[in-house]
């Protein structure tokens, strides 16, 4: 459908992360597409992608979430219970209804802000739930144009800041390692940890003529 220009400062400094990413890894032949937006084929509502990046070492799809606060990431009621045991009533009585209501083992991320209310990400608003949705309805769409569509690689990046008021609770070992079986992590605590990541991924495992391929596609059929 598009590229429009950035507005968060988020994204913005992520996408200033990935440029200088392409100019030490030049031979991987970097491109990225800022803020793409696209019309699922089920004709859903219209996808917005953060970044999308192809090179020789795959195409990554980044959810970027410039996010002050205590963000705790895929929690669930029943680990944050005890998480917060001796406060729990309190962060209970916090929490909205519908969260409240979820059963004890449904994750959600939750943000919290000092003396602020309390901020839930459920559903459809949990970034994780926004890369795998967004991620399955582009490989869909590459598949109606690629014989081969690539594989996508999709990832939560937490931009903001680490401090003594600001971090990243991840309770499961989601972010920056390989889970159990290898499987990726479902995202990153910074731009910084998805780099380190990234220069350890095999090089030139993406074809030249494979990789021109799909950023015609991503031009013609997406952002065209």
């Amino acid at each position: 459908m598009a590229e429009r220009p950035y507005t968060n400062r988020g994204e913005y400094l992520t996408y200033q992360r990935l440029k200088g990413l392409s100019v030490v890894n030049s031979e991987d032949r970097i491109t990225i597409f800022a803020n793409v937006f696209f019309h699922p084929i089920t004709n859903g509502p219209v996808r917005q992608i953060d970044h999308l990046i192809t090179s020789r070492r795959g195409v990554f799809m980044l959810e970027t979430k410039y996010w002050a606060g205590t963000v705790y990431h895929q929690v669930c009621n029943e680990q944050l219970k005890i998480e917060c045991e001796r406060f729990w009533p309190l962060v209970e009585a916090a929490l909205p209804p519908e969260i409240r209501r979820l059963k004890q083992t449904v994750p959600y991320t939750l943000i919290a802000h000092g003396n602020r209310p309390l901020t839930v990400r459920h559903g459809y608003s949990n970034p994780t739930e926004q890369v795998r949705t967004a991620k399955k309805q582009l490989h869909d769409l590459l598949s109606q144009h690629l014989k081969i569509p690539p594989y996508l690689h999709g990832f939560v990046i937490y931009v903001y800041p680490h401090g003594e008021s600001n971090a990243i609770v991840d309770l499961n070992h989601h972010l920056d390692e390989l889970g159990q079986f290898a499987t990726e992590p479902e995202g990153f605590t910074s731009i910084d940890a998805f780099v380190k990541y990234y220069n350890r991924l095999p090089d030139r495992v993406m074809p030249t003529q494979r990789l021109t391929a799909i950023n015609q596609c991503i031009r013609e059929h997406i952002i065209s």
